[in-house]
């Protein structure tokens, strides 16, 4: 019986834990279901670490980014940059989120934001 290797794929907070009382992953399910919970509210927050390895492509984003817009919510990198989804001009469909992807509700991205700022590792 082979072993499936879990990946990492980001973590989605409900802030204050109603759904959850520490940040939980949900694995396997892509990056859309993690906008979609921030989008309708059963997330507050979905946080996407962008290490060396890691490619970001543009239609594992777009969807959920569009959802989340049109809830009122806001997508960028770590920065507060917004993402650039034809920042490839090779036609491979990366970006390049600095840090990561940061996807919140607007009353919380702002102050996400400042403390990921004023922690210099992280960025």
């Amino acid at each position: 019986m082979s072993k499936i290797k879990k990946k990492k794929l980001g973590y989605v907070f409900r802030i204050p834990g109603t759904y959850a009382e520490v940040p939980y992953e949900i694995p396997y399910a892509g990056n859309l279901c993690k906008y979609l919970m921030v989008a309708c509210g059963r997330a507050s927050v979905f946080i996407l670490r962008k290490r060396a390895q890691t490619i970001v492509q543009a239609w594992d984003h777009a969807v959920g980014m569009i959802c989340v817009h049109e809830a009122g919510g806001k997508v960028t990198d770590w920065r507060g940059s917004q993402l650039d989804l034809a920042a490839d001009q090779v036609d491979r469909r990366f970006i390049y989120p600095s840090g990561g992807v940061l996807v919140a509700n607007s009353s919380l991205h702002s102050k996400l934001l400042e403390l990921i700022s004023s922690s210099s590792s992280v960025v």
